[in-house]
């Protein structure tokens, strides 16, 4: 995930950024004003399925990222989740689930850092 940050205090900012452990992710742009940040993201998945969800949640516990897949009640059935490598690999993850005979519906929901 690239996230674009202006800020005014760039140098504090960056301070406070390396001090918290990011600094191998960081990369400064144009004028030291703009910053781009490269980092994994968490997330979680809430599938809804048609039949039996334990088949579903095993073939989904297979995929790479997936950190923990659990079969529970409510709304939806089956709750996921993933460690990823930006948007573009849980783009992939979401399209790979739909493939999935019996998945319905998805609803995903981005860990904010």
């Amino acid at each position: 995930m690239i996230i674009f940050i202006f800020c005014e205090n760039l140098k504090g900012f960056l301070g406070a950024f390396c001090e918290a452990g990011f600094s191998d992710r960081l990369l400064v742009l144009k004028e030291q004003y703009y910053l781009v940040c490269h980092m994994q993201i968490s997330v979680y998945i809430l599938v809804q399925v048609k039949g039996e969800p334990w088949r579903v949640a095993a073939e989904i516990s297979k995929m790479q990222g997936i950190k923990t897949v659990h079969t529970v009640t409510g709304q939806y059935d089956i709750i996921v989740f993933a460690e990823l490598d930006g948007l573009d690999v849980l783009k992939d993850i979401v399209k790979e689930m739909h493939k999935i005979e019996g998945v319905q519906h998805t609803q995903t929901a981005v860990c904010i850092p």
